[in-house]
């Protein structure tokens, strides 16, 4: 995006929305035009992130089953929510594989390319590097069922990356994830 067109996360912006039927997802929009995002305010962290607790903590799920059973519900279809587990029990990093599946890759450029066939583009097709390891976390619910989930977010492969850059080893990085996290 421009620079002037930027927001921060926890930034309210205002811009045109249509559905996206191809996503089930209740909340699942796409920007009628890119180009025509508004800037609003920042939503503040003073008094213990008061405003955002607000917004965020509206309802808090510490029941998994539960949760899982709205998100199948299709009459709720639950996909965003906070859950806030009894007990933390361990912090698992695995290795994955280090490079992205070519297939996969392929597949996403080509659909990259369609969808911009008719349109300029000066936001070509990019691969970010991947992440060599997964992150879970190992939980204990109200109900005492354990049940292991990966974080699949993009702020702990960053946080992940900046660590390496500090430390320049794999193995630092992750203890330096783990210590952040957990």
């Amino acid at each position: 995006m421009e620079y002037n067109q930027r927001y921060k996360k926890y930034q309210w912006i205002r811009l045109e929305l249509i559905r996206y039927t191809a996503d089930p997802r209740p909340e699942s929009y796409k920007p009628v035009r890119y180009d025509k995002i508004e800037l609003g305010g920042l939503v503040s962290t003073a008094r213990a992130w008061h405003q955002r607790r607000k917004l965020i903590l509206r309802k808090v799920y510490t029941n998994f089953s539960h949760l899982i059973n709205e998100a199948k519900n299709k009459k709720i279809c639950t996909s965003l929510a906070v859950f806030k587990p009894t007990k933390i029990v361990k912090f698992i990093i695995d290795p994955v594989a280090r490079e992205w599946d070519k297939r996969k890759l392929a597949f996403l450029k080509a659909k990259a390319d369609q969808t911009n066939l008719f349109a300029h583009s000066d936001n070509p097709f990019e691969v970010v590097s991947k992440i060599p390891y997964k992150y879970s976390y190992e939980f204990v619910d109200d109900t005492g069922s354990l049940r292991t989930l990966m974080i699949i977010d993009w702020e702990i492969g960053q946080l992940y990356w900046n660590c390496l850059k500090r430390t320049n080893n794999e193995a630092k990085a992750c203890n330096d994830v783990k210590r952040k996290k957990f």
